[in-house]
């Protein structure tokens, strides 16, 4: 924010500020409204401030990644060699707004031909004609599960799974993988006039042809 406004004071900028919104509806409300200028998302809540207005104007890479993907995982001793294995056993996700942890491997699933059903419960029975879904919370809570067998299948966002130690990976198997997308989009507000959003981009894709700006990358990545 304060690179920003130290680069657009040519355009008025006095200042930058930054915006904590207690959930992702509510900033994409702040965004549309034109109170927040810019948003940072993973393409879930990129795409949902796109369907009411936003404008995306930027890739951005998270943590060094620039795409990621999810990997459907099974441990090695399931038997389990292919997604159509995943009938009638229970598969963890994270959050429903999770785009690696939910969006992605669902949509997979489904277009592979799976029948899925959210389940209340990780022990609520399945049906031998579907793929039961239960969300855990986090990544750190999966993976427990799956290792101990409370569920059959596991998906993991790729660079969260190459965290995994070796041992732990050793008891694995990845029998599928959703296709790549962006890591973060930057959107804007319909609300900012069109020189100062084409400014704003500008000023967003040449960072990294400063010191300064690198600097920022680098902090922020």
């Amino acid at each position: 924010a304060d690179y920003l406004a130290k680069n657009l004071a040519d355009q008025g900028i006095l200042a930058g500020k930054v915006v904590v919104a207690p959930d992702m509806d509510n900033m994409i409300g702040k965004l549309t409204s034109g109170e927040v200028s810019l948003y940072l998302e993973s393409p879930y809540g990129a795409l949902a401030a796109y369907e009411k207005g936003a404008i995306p104007v930027a890739r951005r890479w998270k943590s060094g990644v620039g795409e990621y993907h999810t990997l459907i995982v099974v441990r090695k001793d399931s038997g389990i060699t292919s997604v159509q294995g995943l009938v009638g056993k229970m598969i963890a996700f994270e959050d429903i707004r999770s785009t690696s942890g939910y969006l992605f491997p669902k949509a997979y699933l489904v277009g592979q031909g799976l029948v899925l059903n959210e389940k209340s419960e990780v022990t609520s029975p399945v049906g031998a004609d579907e793929v039961g879904y239960f969300f855990t919370g986090d990544v750190e809570n999966s993976f427990p599960m799956l290792v101990q067998g409370r569920v059959s299948v596991a998906a993991f966002q790729s660079d969260t799974y190459e965290t995994f130690s070796q041992q732990d990976r050793d008891q694995l198997a990845v029998i599928a993988e959703t296709p790549s997308v962006p890591r973060h989009i930057v959107m804007a507000s319909p609300k900012l006039a069109d020189g100062l959003l084409k400014r704003i981009t500008e000023i967003l894709i040449g960072m990294d042809q400063t010191e300064e700006g690198k600097t920022v990358l680098y902090r922020t990545c």
